[in-house]
């Protein structure tokens, strides 16, 4: 099994991975749901709420933005809209 953000990315070097791989997974999570479990994911590794802030918009928000747009579509995709 192989676990990653960019795996399905439609770019060059990224795309000739899928080769390595049988079946693809994509998790469509509500940016939302996203955003609230990233800053926390920060702030358990006990960066400030302005550090957390900034690493959620200045990199974690950028490579979402980049995996959604620029993937290939997975053999399934999983929705998740539903914030626990």
């Amino acid at each position: 099994m192989v676990e990653g953000n960019y795996l399905l990315l439609d770019a060059p070097l990224w795309r000739d991975l899928c080769k390595y791989w049988d079946f693809s997974v994509f998790l469509d999570v509500e940016p939302s749901i996203i955003r609230k479990r990233l800053l926390q994911r920060w702030l358990d590794q006990r960066l400030s709420l302005d550090q957390a802030k900034k690493r959620l918009e200045n990199n974690d928000l950028v490579n979402l933005e980049i995996v959604v747009r620029n993937s290939m579509i997975a053999d399934l995709t999983f929705i998740n809209s539903i914030q626990p």
